[in-house]
């Protein structure tokens, strides 16, 4: 149990582009784990983020650790000194100009923690990213379907967006703007064929609607009400009536 343990900001950033609920939760397991050593039982996805945060905290407290034992070592004394103090120690082999660098070791370790942080930090963006992307797309499925209720009510209603269908949605939008998806969602509605005046009484739905290639006609007019062009009179008629 401690006292104390190291927050990074690359937690809180990743975390913040959370949902209320989830960042409490992985806010709770890390100082639980951090200060306490427990690990809670978690959501899936708090527990995804959480396995990729619990390395470094294991890294925090096992230097903390050892900067322990080292105090410790150092009330004892320290060092014992050498028997024979003129003796002078062999110098490594290697460069005999080349000054040793002491800070080898303390370079190493915070290369190794800027490693770990960035490493850390680019998985859980990779998955906020993730879950921003399937809130985008679940959004997208669900304005679509709302213009859907609104623009055509006399085709069949919905009763559940499928994968197929959330992915026919997503390629419709990228092919037209929600101006052209607007019309031809209204021609839909104003045409009586698309209603079913035909011979096999047909309707259009869903699925047909977020057909590419049908919604193209459908803006093109080829579901548009056909109006019955006035006969000409012939030229022995107008002779007639002369």
């Amino acid at each position: 149990m401690y006292d104390s343990m190291i927050f990074y900001r690359s937690f809180y950033e990743a975390i913040s582009k959370l949902e209320p609920s989830l960042q409490l939760e992985i806010y709770n397991a890390i100082f639980d784990y951090g200060l306490c050593e427990e690990e809670l039982a978690l959501s899936p996805m708090a527990c995804a983020i959480f396995e990729l945060i619990k390395p470094q905290i294991d890294a925090n407290n096992r230097r903390r650790e050892n900067g322990k034992k080292g105090a410790e070592y150092g009330k004892l004394g320290g060092r014992p000194k050498k028997e024979n103090p003129e003796i002078t120690p062999r110098k490594p082999q290697g460069n005999p100009t080349e000054t040793p660098n002491v800070n080898y070791n303390v370079n190493v370790n915070v290369n190794e923690n800027e490693n770990l942080n960035e490493n850390l930090n680019e998985n859980l963006n990779e998955n906020v990213n993730e879950n921003e992307k399937e809130e985008a797309e679940k959004k997208l499925s669900s304005d679509f379907l709302d213009l859907y209720n609104l623009y055509c009510p006399s085709l069949p209603s919905v009763k559940k967006l499928t994968d197929k269908r959330k992915r026919a949605i997503r390629t419709l939008i990228k092919a037209f703007s929600w101006e052209e998806i607007k019309e031809g969602l209204q021609k839909a509605e104003a045409s009586d064929f698309c209603k079913g005046n035909n011979d096999r009484h047909w309707k259009a739905d869903i699925d047909f609607l977020t057909n590419q290639n049908s919604f193209t006609k459908l803006l093109e007019g080829k579901y548009d009400n056909r109006q019955n062009a006035p006969k000409e009179s012939s030229v022995w008629s107008r002779w007639e009536n002369a």
